[in-house]
């Protein structure tokens, strides 16, 4: 187990495009490994700006809200990405200590394509950037290193395309040294980063690891390996547009403009008429193109 969790931490670094980013696994949902981020580089009393156009931004905002952060939503106009100049001005006036931001917005298949020019933005006020990429990660080009990130989540189960239930974050070094540097004690004690390193770098127990789900994963970023990234890109980019045209060869209308739109997930407007509720508006429907489709009503 312990060759495997290096191999794991390994492939991870690779996918996350990170050389040096502290990497650790999540017995849960990637909601545990957003709440993770959170509750490690949120400190109580702190302010936090989140960028908010959809379910997962705001579920963001709320569990910075419930450690007790001061938390300011730049609430973003249906349909669009967050422009960075805005953001920017937000970051400048109100100087937060951490920003949050979902990359791939799966609620409203919104994507936050300027994503590098507004982790640019926060490093310049030394503001921590924690980015949710469970629906991009290994789909579209997410690069830590290079655009400055310093905490990143996933999910087993949307990019990665394996079983859900275990997670993986990646911290940056400034983020680990903020998280080592803190005294105060954490309100989490599964979701502890602290406590999570002795199992992930010291081979020392935390909980039962999810053995079956690391397992999973180490397969689910082998063929991401293996395919290599930029493959990897290049097909779901292929295999999305060709999705879409398709869509509206059918005479139906894409919910976001291609400049801000998600490519792993497609929005489809209702047909005028048609009568569903709003639970089978919202729901995700299988696809034999693997694809899911968002109804989204209008």
């Amino acid at each position: 187990m312990a060759q495997i969790i290096e191999q794991v931490k390994l492939m991870t670094r690779y996918v996350f495009q990170t050389e040096t980013g502290h990497i650790l696994g999540v017995a849960g949902p990637g909601f545990a490994a957003m709440e993770m981020a959170v509750a490690n580089l949120v400190v109580p009393g702190s302010k936090v700006l989140s960028v908010c156009n959809g379910f997962f931004s705001n579920r963001l905002a709320e569990m910075a809200e419930r450690v007790e952060a001061n938390v300011l939503r730049l609430v973003v106009e249906e349909g669009q990405s967050a422009e960075p100049e805005v953001v920017a001005d937000y970051i400048a006036q109100h100087q937060p200590q951490v920003l949050t931001i979902v990359q791939g917005e799966t609620s409203s298949t919104v994507c936050n394509t300027n994503l590098a020019a507004i982790a640019a933005a926060a490093k310049e006020h030394d503001c921590l950037v924690i980015v949710d990429a469970v629906c991009t990660l290994s789909t579209m080009e997410c690069d830590m290193d290079e655009w400055g990130i310093d905490a990143v989540i996933t999910g087993g189960q949307k990019g990665l395309s394996c079983i859900p239930g275990v997670s993986l974050i990646g911290f940056s070094n400034r983020a680990w040294q903020h998280i080592e540097s803190r005294s105060d004690q954490l309100r989490h004690w599964c979701l502890d980063a602290k406590l999570a390193d002795q199992f992930w770098y010291k081979k020392a127990y935390h909980y039962t690891a999810p053995v079956s789900g690391i397992l999973a994963i180490h397969e689910a970023l082998r063929l991401v390996c293996t395919e290599t990234l930029k493959v990897r890109f290049d097909r779901h980019l292929r295999s999305s547009k060709a999705l879409q045209e398709g869509i509206e060869a059918m005479g139906l209308s894409l919910h976001v403009k291609p400049i801000a739109r998600l490519n792993s997930v497609v929005g489809i407007n209702l047909p005028m008429g048609l009568k569903v509720n709003n639970y089978s508006a919202r729901c995700l429907i299988a696809t034999k193109l693997k694809y899911p489709v968002r109804l989204v009503p209008i």
